[in-house]
C-alpha cells in the first residue's frame, strides 16, 4: 500500500515542479525582435517591436553589434596539480607558475595570480580477496588549482603564451578575453549605428 502512496505523490509533485520551472523562466526569458525577412533597413517597424512611452514619444528596441578592435586581451591559463598533500601540490603549483611568469614576462604587460580550488581526492578500493563487491572509499590525495591571468597587448601573442605554457606543463587555457578601455566611444558608436 504505501509503494503506491509515495508513487502518487511523486507524480503530484513532479509536475508542480516543472510548471515553476517554465513561470519562473518566461520571467526572465527577454524575448529579441526579428525584423521581417527581405526589409533589414526598411522603416517600416512591426508594432510589436515598438512602445509608447507617452502621447509624443515611441520607444524602439534594437540590437546592434560593431566589430572593434581590442585595446587588450586577457588570458587566463589555469594550472592543476595532484599530490599526496597539501603541502606538495602547492609546491608543484607554485613552481610552474614561478616557471611560467618568468618565460613570459618580457612578452606581456600585467601577470596577476589568484588561487581557485583546494580540493582533497578520494579513489575506490575493492577487496579481491574475499570477493566482496563492495567499494571502500580511500583517502587519494589533494589537489590544487590557481588561474595565471595574464593581460597582453597584441592578439598573436596567444601563440606564444600557448607555447610557453605547454613547455611547463600548463595545457588548459580557461578564458580569452578581448578588453576595450575607451567604453565611451563605443557606446557612442553604437547609438550611431543604431
Amino acid at each position: 500500500m504505501r509503494p503506491w502512496f509515495v508513487f502518487l505523490l511523486f507524480a503530484t509533485v513532479a509536475p508542480a515542479q516543472v510548471v515553476g520551472n517554465e513561470a519562473l523562466a518566461a520571467e526572465r526569458r527577454v524575448l529579441r525582435p526579428v525584423l521581417p525577412t527581405g526589409t533589414p533597413n526598411s522603416l517600416a517597424v512591426p508594432s510589436d517591436l515598438t512602445s509608447p512611452s507617452n502621447d509624443s514619444t515611441m520607444v524602439l528596441h534594437a540590437y546592434v553589434l560593431v566589430n572593434r578592435s581590442a585595446d587588450r586581451y586577457v588570458a587566463t591559463f589555469s594550472i592543476s596539480e595532484s599530490a599526496s598533500s597539501v603541502e606538495e601540490a602547492t609546491a608543484e603549483v607554485e613552481a610552474k607558475t614561478h616557471a611560467f611568469m618568468q618565460s613570459i614576462e618580457a612578452r606581456v604587460r600585467a601577470v596577476s595570480v589568484d588561487p581557485v580550488t583546494q580540493v582533497e581526492l578520494f579513489e575506490y578500493e575493492y577487496n579481491a580477496a574475499t570477493g566482496a563487491t563492495i567499494a571502500t572509499e580511500v583517502h587519494a590525495g589533494f589537489e590544487v588549482q590557481r588561474n595565471v591571468i595574464v593581460t597582453y597587448e597584441r592578439s598573436d601573442e596567444i601563440g606564444v603564451l600557448a607555447v610557453a605554457a605547454a613547455e611547463i606543463g600548463i595545457h588548459d587555457i580557461a578564458r580569452v578575453e578581448y578588453v576595450t578601455d575607451d567604453i565611451a566611444s563605443v557606446r557612442a558608436e553604437l547609438f550611431e549605428t543604431a
